[in-house]
């Protein structure tokens, strides 16, 4: 991934979750990805449990997006690193 696009997505990431209504519905996926809840990602069965360590997953590729520099962010999408699960990289 190009340092171009990166920087691409690290601007559109902070667009969209940057404004109070992008705030507002972070604050809401916090809630329903299982994220500082009482409620645990560890459900009673696998498949479950399957799907809401997902759903943080995602939640934790917004907040790395929102917090990271450009260049922190480059050294994840660096090919043959495994870092962000594999996506846009060789591992």
């Amino acid at each position: 991934m190009s340092a171009k696009v990166i920087e691409e997505l690290k601007v559109d990431y902070q667009t969209t979750f940057g404004s109070p209504a992008g705030q507002r519905v972070l604050d809401n996926l916090a809630k329903v990805c299982f994220i500082n809840t009482i409620e645990s990602a560890y459900a009673g069965d696998t498949n479950e449990t399957m799907f809401r360590l997902g759903c943080q997953e995602v939640f934790r590729i917004i907040c790395l997006h929102l917090g990271l520099t450009t260049a922190q962010l480059a050294e994840l999408y660096m090919p043959g690193r495994n870092t962000l699960r594999g996506r846009e990289t060789n591992g």
